[in-house]
């Protein structure tokens, strides 16, 4: 779990954990250099299956790297600050890593509500099973939410987020897994309760555009995917990034990304 500035949340997400269906899990929070309440907040639960690292901020990325790398678990996913786990979230995921050892990755429903978990606004699910790498390239949609991923550790060997990325990271490093093979399954089960009205990293758009820049130029780089290939990833980001500027009434910059080559 990063952390930073999230004392009007992080505690109700820890709560989440605490209150899991299936109990033998680690959470290890990583404060990336709060400078609200967040680490008392933090430091008021006690129980000793948490582990605690300060660090200056060095962003969310670095955060996440810095909390697998100390993970010791057999199974690894990731949870913001902002956002909950269903009581069943890890267990109804255990359960599908438990069918087959083929299974590389184990994803679930999303539910997205307001900043207050009040009003469902919309619902994600799966619609895919089999080996990811394809449709996450593509950009189908069917596999990928966002760092909603539950993940073999075994499947993640010498793989990193890219610390340059503060978006389209977490899809990268589900890329760079898939490359390894193994499959993706999903459960019918709501794992996590996702907030949409906070400030969160994805209204940030020129740091998406610049996300989304990087992610391009490493999947050129993947002898995987062909150059008719790439061409239709990067009309698909294109047109991403123009609705989302439109909607933020940005139109100058909606051209540009429509001009740009």
């Amino acid at each position: 779990m990063p952390v930073f500035n999230a004392e009007q949340f992080v505690g109700e997400s820890i709560k989440s954990v605490l209150n899991q269906s299936w109990q033998d899990w680690e959470l290890i929070i990583i404060n990336d250099g709060s400078n609200d309440q967040s680490q008392s907040i933090i430091d008021s639960f006690t129980d000793e299956r948490i582990k605690r690292v300060n660090q200056i901020n060095e962003g969310v990325s670095s955060a996440r790297n810095k909390g697998v790398k100390l993970s010791e678990g057999n199974y690894i996913c990731f949870l913001d600050a902002d956002d909950v786990f269903t009581i069943d979230s890890l267990e109804s995921r255990i359960e599908i890593f438990k069918r087959s050892e083929e299974i590389m990755f184990v994803d679930g429903s999303v539910e997205v509500y307001d900043s207050q978990l009040n009003n469902l606004q919309k619902s994600w699910k799966p619609s895919f099973r089999g080996e990811p790498f394809n449709d996450l390239v593509n950009l189908n949609g069917k596999t990928f939410f966002g760092p909603t991923w539950m993940i073999r550790k075994s499947g993640i060997k010498g793989i990193q987020l890219n610390e340059s990325m503060s978006h389209a990271e977490d899809l990268l490093y589900y890329i760079e897994a898939a490359r390894n093979g193994g499959k993706y399954d999903y459960t019918e089960e709501v794992i996590l309760k996702y907030r949409s009205g906070n400030e969160s990293a994805m209204k940030n758009l020129k740091g998406l555009e610049k996300g989304y820049e990087i992610l391009i130029s490493e999947l050129s780089r993947m002898e995987e995917i062909s150059a008719s290939q790439l061409i239709t990833i990067k009309k698909k980001i294109k047109y991403m990034m123009v609705k989302a500027y439109l909607r933020d009434f940005d139109i100058f910059s909606a051209i540009s990304v429509y001009l740009n080559k």
